[in-house]
Formats: C-alpha cells, structure tokens, sequence
C-alpha cells in the first residue's frame, strides 16, 4: 500500500509575506545579530527558552539555530513546577549572553571591515 503524499496550499507570495509579517509584528524585520532582512528567513525566538518566559525576539533562522543549540548548555530544570523569578532571570540573562555572543562576531567583523578600509583609504591619500 502506497501513501498518498499530501498537497499544500500555501498561498501566493503576497499572502505568504503578509502573514508572516502579521506574525512578526513588523513591516521591517531585521535580526539583531547579523542584520539579516529578508522576511522569509524571520523567527521568533523566546529568548529565555520556551518554558520559561513568553518574551520573544525577531532573530535570523541562522541566529535562531545557534542560539537554540547554545541553550542544550544550560542548566536543566524540573518541569514540576513553574520557575520562580530568581530563575527566570537567570535564564533571561543567559539568553542575553547568548545573543552578546551573535553580536561581538559582528562587531569584530565590522571593526576588521574599518580598519582595512582606513587603510586602504590612508594609502590612495584619500584619509589623513
């Protein structure tokens, strides 16, 4: 016996864009961490993990990835009861390390990118 494979409708771009955009909450989406723009490559991410806090971030699907295996690190919790406050803002702050770690790649990328630039510049004459 054969199984039937499935067809979806997804709808056409416009409405695949506008719905994603209604999920985000933006008509720009931007990840912090590496800029990326494009709407279709969006996440949202629970920056303390998923159990913790309902807050959520625009992040990359890239960034999303990282950041999500980064957490497998953490210390684990008993699922018996709720996190209390100390706790969640423990997590939260290791989520935010998290993204800190995203945001000095990028930063060392553009500090490298500026200082070969002024170089390049200083040697045509065009910065003194």
């Amino acid at each position: 016996m054969s199984k039937k494979k499935r067809t979806f409708n997804h709808g056409d771009y416009e409405t695949r864009r506008r719905k994603a955009l209604e999920r985000l909450e933006t008509e720009n989406p931007t990840c912090p961490a590496c800029g990326e723009q494009r709407w279709q490559c969006m996440d949202l991410d629970h920056a303390a993990g998923i159990q913790i806090d309902d807050l959520v971030v625009i992040i990359c699907a890239n960034c999303h990835r990282i950041k999500t295996d980064a957490q497998k690190d953490w210390p684990q919790r008993s699922a018996d009861n709720p996190p209390d406050m100390l706790e969640r803002i423990g997590y939260m702050l290791l989520g935010l390390a998290e993204f800190f770690k995203l945001f000095v790649e990028r930063l060392q990328e553009f500090g490298r990118y500026l200082i070969a630039f002024a170089r390049k510049a200083k040697t045509s004459g065009a910065v003194s």
